[in-house]
């Protein structure tokens, strides 16, 4: 049994499951996110910019908006063997998020 944080009771899995196929094929987000009771199934969210995004790209386990991986490449030079880039950029993907 899980909790639905939307209506902040517990719901059995098979109800959500029947309720997101009672959906159709193409749903709206918000539809799926009112049954689930967040945007984890509908979002996604750049771990750098920490913006809701269209695309990005995973990087380990980080996702990188194409904005700021734009910027990164933009801005990453080689300068006497060492890789510069955006502050907090690189630090950021080698913590894991």
């Amino acid at each position: 049994m899980g909790v639905c944080r939307a209506f902040n009771h517990p719901r059995d899995y098979e109800e959500v499951y029947n309720d997101l196929i009672a959906l159709g094929e193409s749903p709206e987000p918000n539809d799926v996110d009112a049954i689930i009771g967040n945007g984890s199934w509908t979002r996604l969210t750049c771990d750098h910019c920490k913006r809701d995004v269209d695309r990005a790209v995973g990087i380990g386990s980080n996702w990188i908006c194409f904005e700021c991986l734009n910027v990164a490449h933009q801005q990453v030079s080689t300068v006497g063997g060492q890789i510069q880039a955006p502050p907090g950029l690189l630090e950021e993907i080698q913590e894991g998020g």
